[in-house]
């Protein structure tokens, strides 16, 4: 699973479309392919789209997610390190 995430792409809708729109737009798709049963077909290939959409956006905040933390333990080691420093630890 992380090599899959490190290989996410962007998400083919618009960043400025909030993901909960998103969801939305998938549940009322569901809806409608549940009302119209066997003649759904055609929108069985929407659906599962969005669906990877979700998924890409999910992913990808996930890495981001990643990548602040990242960034926070480094700034919480350099923190560390620059203390130990300043105490005459620096090899501790």
């Amino acid at each position: 699973m992380e090599a899959e995430r490190m290989t996410s792409q962007p998400s083919d809708i618009p960043l400025h479309v909030p993901l909960a729109d998103i969801e939305k737009g998938r549940d009322r798709l569901a809806q409608e392919i549940v009302a119209r049963g066997d003649d759904a077909t055609p929108l069985l290939e929407l659906y599962a789209w969005v669906e990877g959409q979700i998924e890409k956006r999910l992913q990808n905040r996930s890495i981001f997610e990643a990548a602040r933390a990242r960034v926070a333990q480094m700034k919480t080691a350099g923190q560390a390190a620059s203390v130990n420093e300043t105490k005459g630890l620096s090899g501790v």
